[in-house]
């Protein structure tokens, strides 16, 4: 399963890299909504994770052109942002708003592409999963939390 990781900062794409070509995916990365356009046109891919702000154009706007691709037609796309708006979610087969732990992006690949490879499931319309999916305000403080520590950990020791 052939992923598109779009991301302005090159430790998320290198981070959701790892983790999902440690669980079988095969991953490219783009920075840019012009970098991205490019590899969709020129690289088979079952799904595209993109975050919704970029620093050349809306992921918004770029769920859109990708969609019009012949090639994306049964392409998955999940959407990522720390805004968690509905209007946003509802562009995208799943969204997960950021901070999230990298196990719950495969997870979420693994069940649209499953659901993706049934006969009847055709469609781009976001399905109940997305929701299904939408981490709770728990989990997300814990990967807050844990993060936060971890940062003052190493600033603690950088002080010592």
């Amino acid at each position: 399963m052939r992923v598109l990781i779009v991301d302005d900062y090159p430790g998320v794409i290198e981070l959701y890299d790892l983790a999902l070509r440690a669980r079988g995916f095969d991953v490219v990365g783009a920075a840019t909504a012009g970098d991205a356009m490019t590899l969709a046109a020129t690289e088979k891919l079952d799904a595209v994770v993109l975050d919704v702000e970029l620093p050349d154009g809306s992921g918004l706007e770029l769920v859109d052109r990708m969609r019009a691709i012949p090639a994306l037609a049964l392409a998955k796309f999940v959407g990522m942002s720390s805004y968690e708006g509905d209007a946003v979610a509802k562009r995208f087969d799943a969204f997960l708003p950021k901070p999230f732990h990298p196990k719950r992006l495969a997870a979420t690949l693994r069940k649209l592409l499953a659901v993706s490879r049934q006969p009847s499931a055709v469609s781009h319309q976001p399905s109940a999963i997305s929701h299904q999916l939408k981490e709770s305000r728990y989990a997300r403080r814990l990967v807050l939390s844990s993060t936060i520590d971890a940062r003052r950990r190493r600033g603690h020791r950088a002080d010592s």
